[in-house]
């Protein structure tokens, strides 16, 4: 029997769905990716796993602050029983410049966020991560960057294996930066963005550290459509004991296609 999507989900893609209205000046920007990776790292699996990923991703503003929200849909194709995770995340912020009226920008600092971010998900081999970080983002304005941010969190786990307590149930810290830079080369335009996050010690959990970079160009611009739609290009997985598992390292390099809407 299939199992149903967990409810926190279910939660989340509500609450993402009103947050993307674009109103009061705001703004509501969506993109879908199709990814394949063969060298993913699994617990207890001394073989490299293969997937196929299905990414939707949200960026919304609007007159009091702002919201990222994705969620993925995994499938294991190789070395892993076709095992199917969805895996979501939204962090909502609350700008202090936003709700105050007031420009509190100096140099290169351009606002502070109050945030309260959510990860949850659920995948058939029994995992069911479910993690809330309540913290502060922070927002620059460094030349070349379409944005760069640091959020500094809890890390409050209460995820489950099998409806148990997944051993790592505890509170410990992540801090976060995320950011994305345009560029062109010869009459092609590019795109370098992704974010890196080290999470500490907590419960039986080792810290962690992982990146997730994507460079992408303009491929609907180079195939003679309309540009900043279509992207092609690499994805590449970078993380330290992942899931909190000493010494289970991932190195995963993945082909990307992106569309914008």
């Amino acid at each position: 029997m299939r199992k149903r999507l967990p409810a926190q989900i279910a939660v989340i893609l509500l609450l993402v769905s009103n947050a993307g209205l674009a109103q009061d000046g705001g703004y509501s920007s969506w993109n879908i990716q199709g990814l394949y990776g063969s060298s993913f790292e699994e617990p207890f699996n001394p073989e490299d796993v293969a997937k196929i990923t299905a990414t939707f991703e949200n960026s919304a503003g609007w007159s009091w602050g702002s919201s990222y929200f994705f969620v993925d849909i995994l499938n294991s194709t190789e070395n892993e029983n076709g095992a199917w995770e969805v895996y979501a995340e939204w962090y909502p912020s609350a700008s202090i410049g936003k709700m105050s009226g007031k420009d509190i920008s100096a140099g290169i600092f351009k606002d502070i966020s109050l945030t309260m971010g959510l990860n949850a998900g659920r995948k058939s081999t029994g995992a069911s991560p479910l993690v809330f970080l309540p913290g502060t983002t922070l927002d620059f304005k460094l030349p070349g960057f379409a944005f760069f941010s640091l959020g500094l969190f809890a890390y409050i786990n209460q995820g489950k294996f099998n409806g148990e307590d997944n051993g790592c149930n505890d509170t410990g810290f992540q801090g976060t930066s995320s950011w994305l830079i345009p560029f062109n080369i010869g009459s092609t335009d590019w795109q370098f963005g992704g974010f890196g996050e080290y999470i500490t010690a907590h419960g039986n959990c080792s810290a962690q550290f992982v990146s997730q970079t994507q460079l992408t160009f303009d491929l609907g611009k180079v195939a003679g459509s309309k540009p900043g739609r279509m992207y092609a290009g690499m994805e590449y997985i970078y993380w330290d004991n992942k899931f909190g598992n000493e010494g289970l390292d991932e190195r995963v390099p993945q082909f990307l296609l992106m569309y914008k809407f």
